[in-house]
């Protein structure tokens, strides 16, 4: 009896193939669970805070002091390393301060960005569970189809 060994090929390609799409498909879906389970613990975050006016003042308080601070210290680092300089014979020391105080500024934008996109979404709490319920719909609907 004689193999084709053509057919074979072709035969170990498809369960192949099959095999790849099949652990692919179940990737997807494990993926579509997660974001699915991000979005319930935000959409409960967001509920929490609903009613807690108090927490949301004391979270823009404490952000706008660390912005405050990043900026504070973006603006000392310069002359620090002026100052040490002019102290000791490293010039790579007032490099780094100002290394370092360019990334406070960084720091500093970065920290007041995520912040304002955070109060944003509190701004309209009832907008922002209406775009949670929708995006969640869409992935149900995605799990669904998958």
């Amino acid at each position: 009896m004689e193999v084709d060994w053509n057919s074979a090929f072709w035969w170990l390609m498809g369960v192949a193939v099959t095999w790849i799409v099949f652990i692919l498909q179940g990737r997807k879906k494990k993926a579509i669970r997660q974001r699915l389970r991000e979005l319930d613990l935000h959409l409960e975050y967001v509920n929490r805070l609903k009613g807690s006016q108090e927490y949301l003042f004391g979270i823009a308080f404490f952000a706008l002091f660390m912005v405050l601070f990043f900026i504070s210290v973006g603006l000392m680092l310069p002359a620090l390393g002026e100052y040490l300089l002019s102290i000791l014979p490293f010039p790579l020391i007032a490099k780094l301060c100002n290394a370092l105080s360019m990334m406070s500024f960084m720091l500093a934008t970065i920290v007041a960005f995520t912040e304002a996109l955070a109060f944003r979404d509190f701004s309209n709490i009832e907008r922002t569970q209406q775009r949670i319920e929708k995006k969640r719909a869409k992935l149900q609907e995605d799990l669904n189809n998958a």
